[in-house]
């Protein structure tokens, strides 16, 4: 009687360890969770969710230009290896946060270069050029769809616009010309973006949005697609392209151009 009430009780525990073994081989680690603002939500109330990344863009410049009212028209065309010859500052951040299905999303970019020579027609006369663009987006969406491996949010919002050029020269060390000019302008911006994971460590990014209306810029329109790969529960690497397009033209100013290359970056997850 004592031998089978041993074996009931190593088998009962045999099937509890069982159990509680096919449960841990279903649930996902600790660090392959997924965190961050797209994670599906668990908690009651929902709680913010939040990223803040920054970016290396590896960007080519295409376009026609007129920074300056006194100055014609100028077109543009350089790959990003020419526009990094004279590349001074470079920076893109972006943000994005999330309570339930409430999303905002913005992002911060500016680029600035400069280059200096000699006018072969005028000895001893040297001139210096910058030019700079900074934009900034502000949007606010809702995510209308999610589940355990996708989502897809709609955006309303705007991105201010701000272009500033300078222009001097010097003969024989003594300045002879200085101009200076800024124009900015505000879209109204409507967006989409989706996402679609592979594994708790993988996923896709595609967002694109379409401004300006006439409001602002004639039109303006930005794309982009990243893959991202988490670097345990807190970071995140991205590598996609981005495009942007624009055409202002007011005051004299003109700013028709594509701004597009690949980028590399790294997102912390909170």
């Amino acid at each position: 009687m004592l031998r089978y009430r041993v074996a009931a009780v190593l088998t009962a525990l045999g099937l509890a360890s069982g159990g509680h073994q096919a449960r841990a081989q279903q649930a996902p680690a600790a660090e392959d969770a997924p965190v961050g603002v797209d994670a599906p939500e668990s908690g009651s109330p929902p709680a913010w969710r939040a990223t803040v990344s920054t970016y290396a863009w590896l960007a080519g410049f295409s376009g026609q230009v007129r920074p300056m009212r006194q100055a014609p028209a100028v077109s543009i065309d350089k790959s990003f290896s020419e526009v990094w010859d004279n590349l001074d500052a470079s920076l893109f951040v972006n943000a994005m946060a999330r309570r339930g299905r409430w999303v905002l999303l913005g992002d911060l970019n500016h680029t600035s270069s400069s280059d200096s020579g000699t006018i072969p027609v005028m000895p001893g006369l040297t001139a210096r050029g910058g030019f700079s663009q900074t934009t900034l987006l502000a949007l606010s969406g809702y995510r209308l769809h999610e589940d355990a491996q996708q989502s897809f949010d709609v955006y309303g919002g705007a991105r201010w616009w701000r272009v500033r050029s300078h222009v001097s020269a010097r003969l024989g060390g003594t300045p002879v010309l200085s101009m200076a000019d800024r124009f900015q302008w505000i879209d109204p911006v409507l967006a989409a973006r989706y996402r679609r994971a592979f594994t708790t460590k993988d996923e896709m990014l595609l967002y694109a949005d379409l401004g300006g209306f006439g409001v602002g810029a004639k039109r303006s329109w930005q794309w982009l697609a990243l893959y991202n790969r988490a670097l345990g529960r807190r970071w995140m690497f991205s590598a996609g392209y981005r495009m942007v397009s624009t055409d202002y033209r007011d005051g004299g100013h003109v700013h028709d151009v594509r701004i597009g290359g690949p980028l590399l970056g790294l997102t912390w997850r909170f």
